[in-house]
């Protein structure tokens, strides 16, 4: 599959979100909402691994908007090490994702509890 990188982590960045607030914040929290699924789909794998095989993400020509500027930060962030340099994940487009982005809870009250159900499905 052209220009979907392998999914490799060596680290995990893991998002506990709270959203709160009433009927008026509707709004400004749906594109909150919007913004956390763009980064976990960056990073996240395009489906099952195939036997004997290695996760890969979606390509990246699937990616739209922020997704791509998620993706490269998933490539060039890695435990331990220092950060890839952008020049070398823009030379080499399927570079493995290094870290992966997950939203883990998700609670709010009124609206923001609506938005977090809509989220989490």
């Amino acid at each position: 599959m052209p220009n979907a990188p392998l999914i490799n982590p060596t680290q995990e960045v893991r998002f506990a979100v709270v959203m709160y607030g009433g009927l008026s914040l509707c709004i400004y929290m749906n594109g909150v909402a919007q913004e956390m699924l763009n980064l976990v789909r960056a990073t996240a794998p395009a489906g099952d691994a195939p036997p004997g095989g290695r996760l890969r993400a979606r390509a990246k020509s699937d990616l739209r908007g922020t997704e791509l500027v998620y993706r490269k930060l998933g490539q060039m962030l890695q435990r331990g090490k220092p950060t890839k340099p952008l020049s070398e994940i823009d030379a080499e487009p399927d570079s493995p994702i290094l870290t992966r982005f997950i939203v883990d809870v998700i609670s709010g009250t009124s609206a923001g509890g609506i938005n977090g159900v809509f989220l989490a499905k």
